[in-house]
């Protein structure tokens, strides 16, 4: 069965809403955010279904520069998938427990509080972790 984009929006929507009704926080407590990246079309997915910009607004966000590491959201500041190995989001899992314990080096996101890593392409299976470094 082929993917189909609207699916994958949908799914990543809906990964989103059960992890904000869950942490009671909202895109806006986030620092960071570490998007999976096996596709480069699914960080959009993911910024989009996450509710960091509006849906159609994603490209937009990055060609601001609002994801680089010293925009408002930095993004896969390891590098992500593209950049070191698709591990099915295990470079994402690994980048934001990095970025709130202070152990990320020369890509360290200065205090970077609450980290989230996404994982798969918004359909079955896909999920969301928000790391923090509060109790």
């Amino acid at each position: 069965m082929p993917m189909n984009l609207e699916d994958m929006w949908d799914g990543a929507k809906d990964v989103a809403r059960r992890l904000w009704e869950a942490t009671g926080l909202s895109p806006a407590d986030v620092d960071n955010a570490q998007l999976y990246d096996g596709f480069s079309v699914l960080v959009l997915t993911w910024l989009e279904g996450m509710g960091f910009c509006r849906d159609g607004e994603g490209l937009a966000f990055l060609r601001e520069g609002h994801g680089d590491p010293d925009g408002r959201l930095p993004i896969n500041t390891g590098g992500g998938a593209l950049g070191e190995g698709r591990l099915h989001g295990m470079t994402q899992l690994a980048e934001a427990v990095a970025q709130v314990t202070d152990r990320a080096g020369e890509r360290q996101v200065p205090g970077a509080s609450r980290a989230l890593a996404t994982i798969s392409n918004g359909l079955a299976k896909s999920t969301a972790f928000l790391f923090s470094r509060d109790g």
